[in-house]
């Protein structure tokens, strides 16, 4: 498939936030060592990819799909977001301790906390201290990466860490609006394929278009940030220490005066409602989704890319009217084997669409079947999304090409 943007090997220019080296200068990557005791342990990238593999098998995966000059920088961008994002739900930290960690953690991730923070993050019994205590081959692994590519790990970090610093910092975690959940997801998600993208253009393997191209990028984090944040949806309401609240107060705010009540039995047809209206939010992103895959040239970047995407579609459609989501357990997990079957099948745009157009008519389905019903308040406007989605996908793909009957999960359809 050819380039629409940009051409292969141009030198990536810088993003808004100049976090690229600038062209016809030499690559600089510095960063100032706090005082503090260094992280134990040599930089061994085998070690690193383990310990992604053991936290997130999917995400390892995909990492090793990449071609060789990123998997390893990939894997190590993964960790790094990991582990802000570990630390910001940690309730076992005081939360002033973790706002400090944060702020700072895009520096103290090379060289370990100050000797300020010792005994905070890292230092604890919680999910933070049980990655971090294992992170010395990452952090010195990320040093030994080549500059360019740390330079957008460090940005990530930074962005990531200072982002959720200031969302605990104003005290109460839940957030009000779509817009603040927006704003959430970026912190936690959308920050990891915009460094993913100039990653891209850093190394050479696809079009400089990559390097800027942060709006699309973000909203393709958003994509799939949303679909996590719904399946987790139980297990935060739940967690130990008190309940984290991710979903937006304008969405269940309208029929409980709390959060925790989404998970009572007797109010399922309200919390489904809910669910449906946070599930049609996320489909909104697949236009941005399907720009950023259009630009892929290469078969194994774009599977890794794409991988995913097609998982958390699915996601959406298996998570779309099923009550036994606030139930927690298998039902809110990912389809086993998805990732790993897409990144063996989804070579490139094409196939992408393909799978795209199956599981929208699935959902289509189910959205049709929650219209007859006529319980679910959101029906109608979840059939107008799906619809739209699916009309653009059949669209691209006309323009792509014309293909015969195809076989996805489940499902046969004739995408066009």
């Amino acid at each position: 498939m050819a380039i629409r943007d940009g051409r292969r090997g141009e030198p990536a220019g810088n993003g808004p936030e100049k976090l690229l080296t600038p062209p016809g200068k030499a690559a600089a990557y510095t960063v100032p060592r706090p005082p503090g005791p260094p992280w134990r342990g040599a930089a061994d990238i085998g070690a690193c990819h383990r310990l992604l593999a053991s936290v997130d098998r999917d995400a390892a995966a995909c990492a090793r799909h990449l071609p060789p000059s990123l998997r390893d920088a990939a894997a190590l961008l993964h960790l790094a977001l990991l582990g802000a994002r570990a630390i910001a739900s940690d309730a076992t930290l005081p939360l002033d301790a973790r706002v400090t960690a944060l702020r700072g953690y895009h520096e103290w991730i090379l060289w370990g906390p100050p000797r300020a923070s010792r005994g905070s993050a890292g230092a604890g019994r919680g999910p933070s201290s049980r990655l971090l205590s294992r992170f010395g081959p990452v952090a010195a692994s990320l040093r030994r990466l080549e500059p360019g590519l740390a330079t957008v790990v460090a940005g990530a970090a930074r962005r990531s860490g200072c982002g959720a610093a200031e969302l605990l910092a104003h005290g109460a975690e839940p957030v009000a609006s779509v817009a603040d959940f927006n704003r959430w997801c970026h912190f936690t998600g959308g920050a990891e394929v915009t460094a993913l993208s100039q990653m891209l253009a850093v190394t050479g393997l696809e079009a400089a278009w990559f390097a800027s191209a942060h709006a699309v990028a973000d909203e393709a984090g958003l994509f799939l940030r949303k679909i996590e944040s719904i399946r987790a949806v139980a297990e935060d309401l739940r967690r130990a220490g008190g309940p984290r609240v991710s979903w937006p107060e304008a969405v269940w705010g309208r029929a409980f005066g709390a959060p925790q009540s989404m998970l009572e039995p007797s109010r399922r047809a309200d919390a489904v409602a809910c669910l449906n209206e946070m599930a049609t939010d996320g489909l909104t992103h697949i236009p941005a989704c399907l720009s950023f895959l259009e630009g892929l040239s290469r078969a194994d970047t774009f599977a890794a890319v794409a991988a995913p995407m097609v998982a958390a579609l699915a996601g959406y459609v298996d998570a779309y009217g099923d009550g036994r989501v606030f139930e927690g357990g298998a039902a809110a997990r990912p389809r086993p084997g998805l990732v790993a079957r897409a990144l063996s099948e989804v070579a490139s745009y094409v196939d992408c669409l393909c799978w795209f157009v199956a599981l929208l008519e699935a959902l289509a389905l189910k959205v049709a079947e929650a219209q007859a019903g006529g319980a679910d308040p959101c029906a109608d406007a979840a059939a107008t999304t799906v619809a739209a989605m699916l009309t653009l996908c059949r669209k691209k793909l006309a323009a792509e090409e014309e293909w015969e009957d195809t076989e996805v999960p489940g499902v046969t359809c004739r995408c066009w």
